[in-house]
């Protein structure tokens, strides 16, 4: 404030030239705090933002929102949004890799604001000073186009963008909080469904097994404030709370309620005993089963259990699956057939359909009668190679993936 007043009293003018110099040098001088300075910047932004609007629109005269109806204005406004704009995008990104349907999108949405009133306000009293009276049309024109751009392009976005097919679509993200060896499994299951997935800890070590399968990884504390500023949470529908800590994970379900809902928000079951859940009523749900927690999950990784996906289909069926499966596999989630991910809770009843896939932690015992049973079915062969035994014991006539542990040697199951 004091180098825009400073400049400003020396020469009419130059305090916006000179606070912008003076936000390039502090950009330039790799200040530690500059994160903070940001942020504050921001928010004072918004508030004087506002009250410049406020002000215009209060400055206003009655004529000059009846001459918005004026004919050469509209028509005016209707060259500006479909002609000028337009034409300025398809120039201006020539050379550039936007594809059609972008620059279209680019070309309708006009970002006209704050900037174009305060400008053409400024310009119509000097104009109107040096006796130009057809100055004060100017302020009539810019309101018109803002007020125009506004309403159109606010209404029209949504469905222009899903038309031209730019607009994020409804895959189900999965933030996962807890580094571990089950984190890592779990978010290479839902990787190669197509889905984003992101694993989040305060640990660089426990992220180790996460690094090792090449899982994307953020570290950090979630329920930082400046985790917040720089992790972007758009992609991601839900979010999976599976630290070793059950208070925290709880902490973090209801710090995050507001903003992707409790349907979306889960949470390991407790390990130190039931009834300390109850003092989790705002927490997630409990995900999977409310028998095993965290500790019992990576029990069974490094006893070698596996991350299994089965299909579903007319011929095979989800009772049958659920009737033939190990008593002692774990539901994780369900696939469905358009790429969407619905996770197993003890408050919700899943359903699967043919096209559908359920993917479970499964014991190697389950796999290893499989491998016995195709070795069964290989006559005529009496020396199986290395690539052979491997393509056998991954391979299942119902279990289209099966995600083995890289550190579980081959051999030891």
């Amino acid at each position: 404030i004091f180098t825009f007043v400073f400049a400003d009293e020396i020469m009419h003018e130059t305090g916006l030239l000179a606070v912008t110099a003076m936000g390039i040098t502090m950009a330039n001088m790799r200040l530690t705090t500059l994160q903070d300075i940001r942020h504050f910047k921001e928010n004072i932004s918004v508030l004087l933002i506002s009250d410049i609007f406020v002000m215009l629109t209060a400055s206003l005269d009655p004529r000059t929102l009846i001459e918005i109806f004026n004919p050469n204005i509209i028509a005016y406004v209707a060259a500006m949004l479909f002609i000028v704009r337009p034409l300025s995008i398809w120039l201006s990104t020539i050379g550039t890799e936007l594809n059609v349907r972008e620059k279209l999108l680019i070309g309708w949405i006009a970002p006209r604001g704050i900037v174009a009133l305060t400008v053409s306000g400024y310009f119509a009293t000097i104009l109107l000073e040096n006796g130009y009276q057809d100055a004060g049309l100017l302020t009539a024109l810019t309101f018109a186009l803002v007020l125009s751009t506004v309403i159109l392009h606010g209404f029209s976005i949504s469905f222009l963008a899903k038309k031209l097919n730019l607009t994020t679509t409804d895959e189900s993200g999965v933030l996962i909080v807890g580094g571990s060896r089950f984190a890592a499994a779990l978010a290479q299951s839902v990787k190669d469904t197509g889905n984003e997935v992101l694993i989040v800890d305060r640990s660089w070590a426990n992220l180790t097994y996460a690094r090792q399968l090449g899982m994307p990884i953020y570290i950090g504390d979630i329920l930082s404030e400046q985790t917040e500023y720089h992790l972007d949470l758009t992609p991601y529908r839900y979010m999976l709370a599976m630290t070793k800590a059950d208070m925290y994970n709880a902490h973090v379900c209801a710090d995050f309620t507001p903003d992707l809902g409790r349907d979306h928000l889960y949470q390991t079951a407790f390990h130190v005993g039931k009834d300390v859940q109850t003092f989790t009523i705002m927490g997630g749900q409990t995900i999977f089963t409310p028998d095993v927690s965290i500790y019992e999950l990576e029990d069974r990784m490094s006893a070698g259990h596996v991350i299994r996906k089965t299909m579903i289909t007319k011929q095979y069926s989800y009772t049958q699956y659920l009737r033939e499966r190990d008593d002692k596999s774990i539901l994780l989630y369900v696939l469905r057939l358009d790429g969407t991910i619905e996770f197993f809770a003890p408050e919700v009843e899943l359903q699967a359909f043919a096209g559908d896939a359920v993917i479970s932690l499964t014991s190697p015992a389950k796999t290893i009668e499989r491998v016995k049973e195709r070795l069964e079915e290989e006559k005529g062969e009496h020396t199986l190679s290395l690539e052979k035994i491997e393509e056998l014991f991954n391979g299942d006539d119902k279990a289209e993936k099966t995600v083995i542990p890289g550190d579980a040697p081959l051999s030891s199951q």
